[in-house]
């Protein structure tokens, strides 16, 4: 799917000039893409909306060191959740850690 870029966001991009970024969205086809800044923080929320009560938070050392898992991890216990972490993947996982 290719977005629409504004003529003066292209020529930008182009000419090497300013950085431009994503208008954030919510777009759901076939499945559900929530994006833009806040969008962890609602993790549980969409998690509640889709009946579920207990998640499986699967992560890497990378993430972790960036904090995603730790946000992730409040926003599905502030909403009740049942939360079970799986930590054991390295980055950029092979179907070795899925078996």
């Amino acid at each position: 799917m290719k977005l629409p870029v504004s003529h003066a966001s292209a020529e930008a991009v182009r000419s090497g000039g300013a950085c431009w970024s994503l208008p954030s969205f919510d777009y759901e086809p076939l499945t559900r893409l929530v994006f833009g800044p806040g969008s962890l923080s609602k993790l549980g929320e969409l998690v509640c909306e889709l009946g579920g009560t207990r998640v499986l938070l699967v992560t890497d050392p990378g993430l972790e060191a960036a904090g995603h898992p730790q946000r992730a991890l409040e926003s599905l216990r502030s909403a009740a959740l049942e939360v079970f972490v799986f930590d054991g993947v390295e980055e950029n996982p092979t179907t070795r850690h899925v078996d």
